[in-house]
Parts: C-alpha cells; sequence; structure tokens
C-alpha cells in the first residue's frame, strides 16, 4: 500500500470512528462489490466539454449565492440538478463508456 492509499484509509477509519482493522473488517463483509470503472481515450474531449458545461452552471449559481449573500430555494434545486448531471455524466463516460 502506497503513501497516498495509507493516508486516505487512515482518513477514512477516522471519519467512521473505527481502528483501522475494523474499518476494514467493515468494507469487507459489507461495502458492495464493484468494477472499477474505466474509461475510454476517445471520449476525453466530449467528457471534458460537458464536465465544463454542467461546471459552468454550477460556478454560475455559486456566483449569484455570493452576490445576494443568501441560499435560495431556487439555488438548492438548481444544485440538486447539477449534482444529478454531474452523476449522469459520470454514468456516460466512466462507468458504462461502451454503452453507445
Amino acid at each position: 500500500m502506497g503513501d497516498w492509499d495509507e493516508a486516505l484509509l487512515n482518513a477514512k477509519k477516522d471519519e467512521a470512528g473505527m481502528t483501522k482493522s475494523e474499518y476494514l473488517c467493515t468494507l469487507i463483509l459489507f461495502a458492495p462489490a464493484c468494477e472499477r470503472p474505466s474509461f475510454r481515450e476517445d471520449f476525453t474531449a466530449p467528457f471534458i466539454a460537458e464536465l465544463y458545461h454542467v461546471g459552468i452552471r454550477v460556478n454560475n449559481n455559486a456566483h449569484d449565492t455570493n452576490v445576494f449573500r443568501h441560499v435560495s430555494p431556487q439555488n438548492l434545486g438548481n444544485l440538486k440538478n447539477l449534482s444529478a448531471e454531474l452523476l449522469a455524466v459520470y454514468d456516460k463516460y466512466v462507468r458504462n463508456p461502451y454503452e453507445p
């Protein structure tokens, strides 16, 4: 295990309030198993373009919140929709890269 992995493991077990052994046992027993995401090189440009467009809207939402010093229900709704869009982009390009 590299230094980065060790640091991440320590942070996660501390966040969970567990020892390293407890944390790893909990992961082994209860965490869902899944494949590591794959990423096709030919998706780089469209993937970045879609992330860019969602990021612009996230930034605009943050700007409005900072200017008015108020988080409106509309801002929260926008963030909820944008987070769903980010997950959709992730699914499209990283999680299911071989589906048309």
